[in-house]
């Protein structure tokens, strides 16, 4: 059973496999991904990671960090990265010059 909720839930599921069957456990980004997909079910359920959702979600994210860590940056990328290669050209790629 899927932890993710909203429209983008079969990609990141599929994301999610892809580096697992890389030999990569990808725990902790797992937990950024479950945070962005929560935010994408609350500010329009998008089918498609767009700028509007990945920007709202960093700065978002970024306004709780004390320490400016910034972590969670690579695996939003490799998620918009993933997107791509599998066809889907309108996705948003975060980076950290983006927040």
């Amino acid at each position: 059973m899927s932890i993710f909720i909203s429209n983008l839930a079969p990609s990141l599921d599929d994301f999610i496999s892809f580096k697992n069957a890389l030999g990569i456990e990808y725990k902790t980004a797992k937990v950024y991904l479950r945070q962005l997909d929560i935010y994408n079910f609350e500010h329009g359920n998008f089918i498609s990671l767009t700028k509007e959702v990945a920007e709202g979600w960093a700065i978002q994210h970024a306004s709780k960090s004390i320490t400016h860590d910034r972590s969670w940056v690579p695996p939003m990328s490799e998620f918009g990265r993933y997107l791509r290669s599998v066809g889907n050209n309108t996705t948003y790629v975060l980076d950290n010059g983006s927040i």
